[in-house]
């Protein structure tokens, strides 16, 4: 792995990630910090790796881990616990360890059986064709289509009503896009979408 670089360039880099203008179009951002740091440390003092074989390496290592959320502070954000958006994601599956996260796992791996994933595919198929045809001559492929799919299969899966999937849609993908490139404004905007009653149903519960 290559040495560890930390220069007020490469902080730059990092800080336009965090901009919405930035990951509008991150490509560019990438190649820079690929070519002048593929191991950066923040000014935060966190390690970002920005090359796949390394990402590779380390997300196999049997060492890795998310740790314990009070355990790993948010720089500027003590008080995480009490922002239902923060809370939610950094308690998810998606950064559990074991044995938690095997134990929430266990519990949610009934409904991915192939059996249940498979009777989605009429759905999934007609929801495809729909998205395609209303794409037109030019169109946000992310946007209009690898978006909504994802998540619409989610809807499904989570057993929400489809009447009520366009504003799932919405609610995720301001929880997604707004938090972490507006703290302050996307922890206001996240709380109030986390609390909503859509999102509420669709976390994982003890």
């Amino acid at each position: 792995m290559s040495t560890v670089v930390a220069t007020s360039e490469v902080h730059e880099l990092l800080d336009e990630l965090t901009t919405f203008e930035g990951r509008q179009d991150p490509y560019p951002t990438y190649a820079a910090l690929r070519r002048l740091a593929p191991v950066a440390r923040a000014a935060d003092g966190v390690l970002v790796l920005s090359r796949y074989a390394d990402c590779h390496a380390l997300l196999r290592h049997p060492q890795l881990g998310h740790g314990d959320p009070d355990a790993v502070p948010i720089p500027g954000l003590a008080d995480w616990r009490d922002h239902t958006a923060v809370r939610q994601f950094r308690t998810s599956l998606l950064n559990l360890d074991p044995p938690e996260h095997t134990r929430i796992r266990r519990l949610v791996s009934g409904v991915f059986t192939a059996r249940r994933v498979a009777a989605l595919r009429p759905q999934v198929e007609q929801l495809t064709a729909e998205l395609v045809d209303g794409l037109g001559s030019e169109a946000d492929f992310i946007g209009a289509f690898a978006f909504r799919v994802p998540i619409a299969v989610i809807g499904e899966l989570l057993g929400v009503p489809r009447a009520d999937q366009p504003p799932f849609q919405q609610y995720a993908r301001r929880l997604w896009t707004d938090l972490p490139t507006t703290p302050r404004v996307g922890l206001v905007l996240g709380d109030a979408e986390g609390a909503h009653p859509l999102i509420q149903a669709a976390a994982v519960r003890d």
